[in-house]
């Protein structure tokens, strides 16, 4: 039995975000040591002790289709025939990418009209040193909320006064940063299909630094390891529409 999993960023929508409500206060949170990718290398390892194949950095180009059924998965390697396709990737993408357009579901035109999940400006940080007062999970919820949402869906702009998420993981695992050091990921949620350039994500990157640094009265600036994602990097690794 032949089946093909394209893999990719899940669609974000109310049930989900419902969903990680019900986890933040009725299960509790919990993280694997080592970090996320080793649920990752966990489940890869599972598939394999039971005979599945897994192949990596082979991009799908083409769902072959015959009678709404698909047929085969066409990569730069070859064609593979399947019996059935479990598509994760970005819906935008499986549709008027990867189908022909007799196969797709939704024109061009329906994506256009629709009110997309947010993107997120995110900084990866790591530090040669402890920063004080962060959690494994911090909040920032110290401007207004209702503001910032208004930038994300009513008047998609990046917002003046941002809420924000940090995560300091090496706060709990002392795996994923050198001893006495830091790592950190900061999360900004933004309205999709902003512009990105590099200029905008410097500007953006020195708001949030310094915020940060206000903030907890201590300064964020020259980490020894920093990594600037957003909308084209969701764009370009996961296909994302709009960078969603």
């Amino acid at each position: 039995y032949s089946m093909v999993f394209l893999g990719g960023a899940p669609s974000n929508t109310p049930a989900l975000y419902s969903l990680m409500s019900h986890i933040d206060f009725e299960l509790g949170v919990w993280y694997p040591e080592g970090g996320l990718g080793t649920v990752v290398n966990a489940m890869a390892n599972l598939c394999r002790a039971h005979g599945v194949t897994i192949k990596t950095g082979e991009p799908v180009t083409r769902i072959k289709t015959n009678n709404g059924v698909a047929t085969h998965v066409v990569t730069p390697q070859g064609s593979y025939a399947v019996d059935a396709v479990v598509g994760n990737a970005d819906y935008h993408h499986i549709e008027t990418t990867l189908l022909a357009k007799e196969a797709q579901s939704y024109p061009e035109k329906y994506w256009k009209k629709r009110t997309l999940a947010p993107s997120a400006f995110m900084l990866y940080l790591g530090y040669d040193r402890k920063i004080p007062g962060l959690q494994h999970h911090t909040l920032l919820f110290d401007h207004d909320w209702t503001e910032h949402f208004n930038t994300i869906f009513d008047k998609p702009s990046w917002p003046e006064n941002p809420s924000l998420y940090v995560s300091c993981t090496s706060k709990t695992d002392p795996t994923v940063a050198p001893a006495g050091g830091e790592a950190i990921v900061v999360l900004v949620p933004v309205a999709a299909g902003l512009e990105d350039t590099d200029e905008l994500r410097t500007a953006y990157r020195n708001k949030i630094i310094k915020h940060l640094s206000e903030t907890f009265g201590t300064s964020f600036e020259q980490p020894v390891v920093e990594r600037i994602v957003s909308h084209r990097d969701f764009t370009s690794l996961f296909n994302a529409y709009q960078g969603t």
